[in-house]
């Protein structure tokens, strides 16, 4: 999930340069280690989760991850439209407005404060 994390930010215009920031600190010049990730290498498993910690607050309970859980199971799926009522954002105004331009409408979010998953509003 790390790995897969960093490669959908690392072109962003947002969030790129905190990651390249990040890699510049910790000495890493190789891009492979985000763009072609080895799962299987634990010091590059740490590096990418340590890497997402200093920018979203990945594992420390803050930013992003405030309220996340400590053991989550990932799984990849596909979202039918009939599954949009059981679809939570975060608070963030980019995933709102990805969101309603893709849905035409505003999904229910959570806000930091709130329990992870933990409807705003309902429908």
């Amino acid at each position: 999930m790390v790995a897969a994390f960093l490669r959908a930010e690392i072109n962003s215009s947002k969030f790129g340069p905190l990651i390249q920031q990040e890699r510049s600190n910790r000495g890493l010049r190789d891009a492979r280690l985000i763009l072609a990730p080895d799962v299987t290498n634990r010091q590059d498993i740490a590096h990418r989760a340590s890497i997402l910690s200093a920018y979203r607050g990945f594992d420390r309970n803050q930013a992003l991850f405030l309220g996340f859980p400590d053991t989550i199971q990932w799984d990849r799926v596909e979202i039918e439209p009939d599954d949009d009522d059981g679809v939570r954002l975060a608070n963030s105004p980019d995933w709102v407005q990805v969101a309603a331009v893709e849905s035409h409408r505003s999904p229910p979010t959570v806000s930091a404060s709130e329990k992870f998953l933990r409807p705003k509003r309902s429908l």
